[in-house]
């Protein structure tokens, strides 16, 4: 079994703002005159990739099954600041393989373990336009992965059990 998913999206939109201008008219004295501007900028959607690449590989046979996923997706902004496109907030580009594997056992039973991001990817956020400019601001997070293990009864009427694999 094969399984291919791109999706290319654009996303775009106009952020408002208001800009306060100060005028110092000449004269005796001088006075000053204060001004709001309502002004606009355009920039990313937050939470928006651009693209988006899912692969599963799997395997069936007499009641096994496997399957080997990847993912992978653009940055995406995750904070968009109106005034300054030098404070948005990005989170960078990720990729990560899930393998879950499953066993029939018996009649109404099955054995199954899910381990998730393998590669063990983590976030990576940055602040400013630029990656490559050195003033940007760069954190890096480990997100948690939920592994399971479990065994199951494949029936309406059960309740699953499922347990947390040690170690991560």
């Amino acid at each position: 079994m094969l399984s291919l998913n791109y999706t290319r999206g654009f996303s775009e939109t106009t952020y408002h703002y208001y800009r306060k201008e100060r005028q110092i008219l000449p004269g005796r004295p001088p006075r000053t005159i204060y001004s709001i501007i309502d002004t606009t900028r355009t920039g990313r959607m937050p939470g928006q990739a651009a693209h988006v690449f899912n692969m599963t590989i799997g395997f069936d046979y007499r009641g096994f099954s496997a399957r080997l996923s990847y993912l992978y997706q653009s940055d995406i902004a995750s904070w968009v600041n109106p005034r300054e496109p030098l404070n948005d907030v990005f989170v960078g580009p990720y990729s990560r393989f899930d393998l879950s594997v499953r066993q029939k056992i018996g009649t109404g039973m099955e054995l199954y373990a899910n381990f998730n991001n393998l590669n063990n990817r983590p976030d990576e956020q940055y602040t400013g336009q630029n990656t490559q400019d050195p003033d940007y601001s760069f954190t890096r997070r480990y997100l948690p992965t939920k592994n399971s293990t479990a065994i199951r009864s494949t029936s309406d009427s059960a309740i699953d059990s499922e347990a947390q694999l040690p170690g991560r």
